[in-house]
């Protein structure tokens, strides 16, 4: 009950955008994982995306995982610039003294004209990757620095415009885990399960990647899994 309070009930229907959103917990243990996301609106015809990870399993890393999402949530709804909505967290986190540090994707995305724009900003997490429809896949963003440790952290913007056809997976790293040489989901692994499944839609493109995941983590994820997939409608 707790986990589920943490994460959005279902994700919202955005006029020629796909969404799908996955999330499994580690193991068979009853910790809440600290993994969440968040889709949602911010103004008209402007959408926001959030997925992030705070260290830890717990009522502890709980109470920072639903800090973090709320602060996110507010933050967006005055300040437009993700880099800024980071930097408003990673204020609140340093400023609390808690022991769990966190890292986040937070994005601002809207139509402009036949495209999507998307402008993002990494705490200290894994970049988002682009799929075009043509099969190229890239890192789309730096990963920053942690958020909760310095209180300057180094945040940098990226800007993409997604075509008709064209995907952005936000993922936390549970997703590329790794026990060892030779287990776990590599990041090369990774794009390569999106370059072939270019063209798919989010949903098809979410499912691939979650299997693909857990497969490759004998006895079950190590970390939790989260991720959000967007997709432009041709």
């Amino acid at each position: 009950t707790l986990q589920r309070s943490l994460l959005p009930p279902r994700l919202p229907e955005i006029g020629g955008i796909e969404m799908a959103a996955r999330y499994r917990a580690a193991g068979e243990g009853t910790d809440v994982g600290g993994d969440f996301y968040d889709v949602y609106e911010v103004g008209k015809g402007a959408w926001a995306v959030m997925i992030g990870d705070v260290c830890g399993k717990g009522p502890r890393a709980a109470a920072v995982t639903g800090l973090a999402r709320h602060t996110l949530r507010t933050a967006s709804m005055s300040e437009w610039r993700p880099r800024r909505v980071l930097l408003t967290l990673n204020g609140a986190l340093v400023q609390d003294e808690v022991d769990e540090y966190c890292t986040a994707v937070f994005a601002r995305f809207a139509r402009a004209g036949t495209h999507v724009r998307v402008t993002l900003a990494c705490g200290g997490h894994p970049p988002p990757l682009f799929l075009g429809r043509d099969g190229r896949v890239e890192v789309a963003g730096q990963p920053g620095t942690l958020l909760g440790v310095f209180p300057d952290p180094e945040l940098a913007t990226a800007v993409i415009d997604l075509r008709p056809g064209d995907a952005l997976l936000f993922y936390t790293d549970g997703v590329t885990e790794s026990r060892g040489p030779g287990l776990g989901l590599s990041e090369s692994a990774l794009r390569d399960i999106l370059a072939g499944r270019a063209g798919g839609s989010a949903k098809e493109l979410a499912d691939a990647v979650e299997e693909a995941a857990v497969a490759a983590q004998p006895g079950g994820p190590r970390d939790d899994i989260a991720l959000v997939c967007m997709r432009v409608r041709t």
